[in-house]
């Protein structure tokens, strides 16, 4: 019998280990953007390399392990002109840098004013990077992060 119960505690061990690793995402206007919340439910579209028609801006937590975390903490806006989000490369793939560096990474969407029939203007994207830091600030303790070592990227 323990030798039953061992294999199938061993069979779920591994989708524990991965689920607790998968990263969260937060919305930064839980009710929509200001001035903007009608849109929140309309869907973000993906492709190979990039992300657009974001609604609803949000942050997604990469947290460096308890052994290599220091305190310190980024914010992450991927690049893509304002058209789009290079969401892997310029999002996902430097948030994994700074964990092995010991940094809490913040993989921000904002909203993007260049894109095709976007409502969106400059404001917009500089309002979802304020929120953004706030929000870091506000959780801190939550993420193990020193207020007074939060910077932003991108």
């Amino acid at each position: 019998m323990k030798f039953k119960c061992s294999f199938i505690a061993a069979l779920f061990l591994p989708a524990t280990i991965f689920a607790a690793d998968a990263p969260q995402t937060i919305s930064l206007w839980p009710n929509g953007a200001p001035g903007f919340e009608s849109r929140k439910d309309i869907p973000e579209q993906a492709a190979s390399y990039w992300v657009k028609n974001i609604n609803n801006p949000s942050l997604t937590v990469f947290l460096p392990s308890k052994e290599k975390a220091n305190g310190a903490a980024v914010v992450i806006c991927p690049g893509g002109g304002f058209r789009e989000l290079v969401f892997g490369a310029e999002g996902v793939e430097p948030a994994k840098y700074f964990n092995n560096l010991g940094v809490a990474a913040f993989v921000l969407k904002y909203r993007l004013f260049r894109e095709t029939n976007s409502v969106f203007t400059a404001d917009n994207a500089r309002e979802d990077g304020m929120r953004a830091m706030r929000l870091v600030r506000s959780r801190a303790a939550e993420w193990g992060v020193d207020t007074n070592r939060i910077g932003m990227v991108g």
